[in-house]
């Protein structure tokens, strides 16, 4: 997987962050927890909303990954854009 572009990654992490969504596990339970209890004032529309964001940007983190381990330093150096954490 890390020898494919990272187009095919996003559309792979979008495919996990779904079947997260669909088949119940801890994880997800624990996102969905979190964002309630740390955001009270969204109403559930915007609590699922940032759920569902929270996985998509979660399983692009793993897929970067692979990446990150396999790529040569300089194809990973070009796409960094900022290193403020």
């Amino acid at each position: 997987m890390a020898y494919l572009p990272l187009r095919f990654h996003y559309r792979f992490a979008h495919v996990i962050a779904f079947t997260f969504r669909v088949i119940p596990n801890r994880f997800t339970r624990q996102t969905r927890q979190n964002i309630a209890l740390c955001l009270p004032e969204l109403d559930a529309s915007e609590q699922d909303q940032l759920y569902r964001q929270a996985l998509i940007q979660t399983a692009c983190m793993f897929t970067e990954l692979a990446a990150v381990w396999h790529w040569p330093v300089e194809k990973i150096f070009p796409r960094i854009t900022s290193t403020d954490i």
